[in-house]
């Protein structure tokens, strides 16, 4: 004991007290020292990915983007289409009625009903000006007749 004593000296409890107080301080401000650094660089690293992961989100939609364009594009043609398609086909039915009225010589109730309906349809489509100017106002002027 009395080496122990040589090697410290006199060493009273109130100093043990103090020397364990002021590890423990010392671990404790290593130990936030630590979380700090370590929270930094976590931090650091999820920012780094966070800020990839944008970009790849932001190429994606741009990618999106790009292919509902093409898309509206097509959609756009092919409504286009559909409509130059109905056009024709309704002008083919107004004409095939307005011959048949000519060559009767008359119209029936039912086809001038018929003729009506298809011009209507027509009109929202298109105007033209042969069932506009020949068509129409030569069978709104023929006979009709009961079917």
């Amino acid at each position: 004991m009395n080496e122990v004593i040589q090697l410290f000296g006199k060493i009273t409890v109130k100093d043990v007290i103090i020397l364990c107080v002021a590890i423990y301080a010392i671990y404790e401000l290593i130990e936030k020292l630590y979380k700090k650094i370590t929270n930094y660089y976590s931090e650091e690293l999820e920012e780094k990915s966070t800020k990839k992961q944008v970009e790849k989100n932001t190429a994606a939609i741009k990618e999106i983007k790009s292919e509902l364009g093409d898309i509206k594009e097509l959609i756009i043609k092919e409504s286009e289409r559909q409509k130059k398609y109905q056009t024709q086909s309704l002008q083919d039915k107004i004409f095939v009625c307005y011959n048949n009225a000519k060559k009767q010589g008359f119209i029936t109730r039912s086809q001038l009903e018929n003729f009506a309906k298809n011009v209507e349809e027509y009109e929202k489509l298109s105007m033209n000006g042969l069932v506009h100017e020949k068509y129409k106002p030569e069978v709104y002027k023929m006979e009709v007749r009961e079917d």
